[in-house]
């Protein structure tokens, strides 16, 4: 499955047995390093007794964005802006309500060795291509299916202490 096409040059699929409405991809930057800076809106959740990130709010309105920055080369990389990928995203896009350029992004730290480089995985789940066409009623096409994950699971392994802090986000976008 083509991923994204935000995700296009740094998501390597993963095969996954079972439910063919969820693609599982490793992050890989263009230089192919894996390691990564995590940035995250600043606000945390707890969860199982371990901090998640969870969504900021600018001008009362809710901003959630994960971005990532090579260990190597230093390339940056949007994985997930509320405002513009995934069905309420990419599908519903307001481009009046986006404000994630206003937000200011957190480092994120292991919460075992206080490291910031990590690896990354990447699960979204779909609805099925026939559904999509029905929803989205010719104002899309098939080409844009990839685009309108209706969730996203990102998990992210400690490159230090290798901690892997399974869902750390966990976010629907429908």
């Amino acid at each position: 499955m083509e991923p994204p096409k935000h995700l296009r040059n740094i998501a390597y699929p993963i095969k996954l047995a079972g439910d063919n409405l969820i693609y599982k991809y490793h992050i890989k930057c263009i230089c192919m390093c894996e390691q990564f800076i995590l940035f995250y809106p600043g606000n945390v959740k707890m969860v199982n007794g371990n901090k998640h990130p969870t969504a900021s709010y600018i001008d009362n309105k809710s901003v959630f964005r994960i971005k990532i920055r090579c260990k190597e080369c230093n390339s940056e990389y949007i994985l997930f802006d509320k405002y513009k990928h995934g069905w309420d995203g990419y599908i519903c896009r307001n481009e009046m309500q986006d404000i994630s350029s206003k937000l200011q992004m957190i480092e994120w730290d292991c919460q075992s060795c206080y490291s910031c480089y990590h690896s990354v995985d990447i699960e979204l789940s779909y609805i099925s291509k026939n559904e999509f066409l029905n929803e989205v009623n010719g104002d899309f096409s098939i080409n844009d299916w990839p685009d309108s994950f209706d969730w996203i699971w990102i998990s992210i392994k400690c490159n230090q202490c290798l901690l892997s802090t399974e869902k750390w986000i966990d976010y629907e976008t429908a």
